[in-house]
């Protein structure tokens, strides 16, 4: 899996505040049909044995597939997580079993902060997206989606901003 420390590296002086992770609460609804489908494949595991060489051949391709896709949505889920350190942010995204993003935030840029959570899986587990605005020559949107106790999130990244940013002097 993914390491931190090959992941980013930290300038001297600069400390890991935080580490944040969607909740496991997020692959319920993607993983809930390929469970299905793993259960109906030994369900009728008796059907394609009786069918000779050919039917545990397909019994075993079908247990492959299906696996592979489990162990990709899962490890995409592993594989994205968010590091706040006292001068930046990590996002760390994982899209697949060989691609792998990271976005990196400078919090003296950070204009705005809000969180908001949306549906019944959010509800029930207290789910929610964090957004950063990030002023570089454009308004860039970083979201920080599915975190468990957003508001909480939010309010470590505001202390860190409010901490890196320099304060302004007015003439």
């Amino acid at each position: 899996m993914l390491d931190l420390y090959e992941t980013v590296s930290l300038f001297d002086g600069e400390d890991t505040i935080a580490f944040f992770r969607s909740h496991p609460a997020v692959l319920v609804r993607p993983l809930v049909l390929p469970v299905l489908v793993l259960f109906c494949i030994f369900f009728l595991l008796f059907f394609f044995f009786r069918l000779g060489p050919y039917g545990v051949a397909a019994f075993l391709i079908l247990l492959l597939v299906d696996l592979i896709f489990i162990a990709r949505r899962t490890m995409a889920w592993y594989g994205t997580f968010y590091i706040l350190t006292n001068k930046r942010l990590f996002a760390i995204t994982r899209s697949g079993l060989f691609k792998t993003t990271v976005r990196e935030v400078m919090l003296a840029k950070v204009a705005s902060l809000g969180y908001g959570s949306k549906g019944m899986i959010h509800t029930i587990f207290r789910l929610g997206t964090v957004d950063l605005t990030v002023r570089d020559g454009q308004d860039l949107i970083v979201a920080l989606l599915d975190l468990s106790s957003p508001q909480i999130a939010m309010d470590t990244i505001s202390r860190q901003v409010h901490a890196a940013t320099p304060p302004t002097t007015l003439l």
